[in-house]
């Protein structure tokens, strides 16, 4: 995804629930396309070439802005502890085990937050069959089928 297909996709001044699905979207696809005000905490809205600063519900709510970093950093915390277990057991795994071994680690974090950044984080993991997931490098590399 380039950054004319982003502006395009991500309108600024549409709901904030459908802004914070698609930047959602956007992070766990491995993008770096994700506007600046998302992965720094002081930006300047006058630069941004994906959004009217006049239009920009981000910008008109620098608390909505806050919450989203906040949940984007989040999401790359547990993503890194589900990596780093798969990493460990050195294969692909059901889905419900890894889970069960990052609430070893982590109960603060629920199988369904662990499901649901298994399978929409392509960056990091990927499917090997129904319920099985492993890391993304290793089916690109075809290191394991």
């Amino acid at each position: 995804m380039n950054s004319d297909e982003l502006g395009h996709v991500l309108d600024f001044s549409s709901s904030l629930a459908h802004i914070e699905r698609t930047v959602y979207r956007i992070a766990r696809a491995g993008s770096l396309l994700l506007p600046d005000c998302m992965r720094h905490t002081y930006f300047d809205c006058k630069n941004c070439s994906l959004a009217d600063p006049d239009t920009c519900l981000l910008a008109a709510n620098p608390d909505f802005a806050s919450y989203m970093r906040y949940q984007l950093e989040r999401d790359m915390q547990v993503r890194k502890v589900i990596r780093k277990v798969i990493k460990e057991h050195g294969r692909p795994m059901y889905w419900d085990i890894i889970a069960a071994m990052v609430q070893a680690q982590y109960p603060q974090v629920s199988k369904q937050v662990i499901y649901v950044l298994l399978t929409s984080c392509s960056s990091d993991f990927a499917r090997f069959e129904e319920g099985v997931y492993g890391l993304a490098e290793w089916k690109s590399k075809g290191a394991i089928k």
